[in-house]
């Protein structure tokens, strides 16, 4: 039997999170803005910024379906797509980011950053079309990043 991790009822709707936990106004601004553009762009440019902002995030473990290879990991395949366009984008990996304050845990985790490898593109060009895989994809396209082949 899978062990469920019990979530804290400390930080509920009914008692928001602590000021820490909340973005800060600078954020909010750059977050605005990005509402804004997302909102009312009509070029085309909105859904190719949320296609990258999607895959900015990575897949699930428990999302990737329809792989080739069944022996291929959410971690691989995080690192050939998502760390490469994190890498393409200029992001170093040197902020720590931190699990939600609601499972009362601290992650110092570093989101993965590189640049592409043959061994990514053999991973990249495996993919069955899915969800998260669109977006990968598309966001690819929109940074100008190559799918089957290795990107300088």
């Amino acid at each position: 039997m899978k062990h469920k991790a019990k979530l804290s009822t400390k930080n509920t709707p009914s008692q928001p999170f602590s000021t820490d936990a909340r973005i800060g106004k600078a954020g909010r601004a750059v977050l605005s803005q990005l509402v804004n553009f997302l909102n009312t762009e009509q070029s085309g440019d909105a859904q190719k910024l949320w296609n990258i902002l999607t895959a900015l995030r990575g897949p699930d473990a428990h999302t990737l379906v329809g792989w080739r290879d069944g022996a291929r990991s959410a971690g691989a395949v995080k690192l050939a797509t998502t760390a490469v366009i994190r890498h393409a984008l200029g992001l170093n990996g040197k902020v720590s980011m931190f699990l939600s304050p609601v499972l009362e845990e601290q992650c110092n985790y570093k989101y993965a950053t590189k640049p592409d490898s043959d061994k990514n593109v053999k991973i990249r060009t495996g993919v069955v079309r899915e969800h998260f895989s669109d977006h990968a994809y598309d966001a690819f396209r929109a940074l100008g990043l190559k799918w089957g082949a290795k990107n300088k």
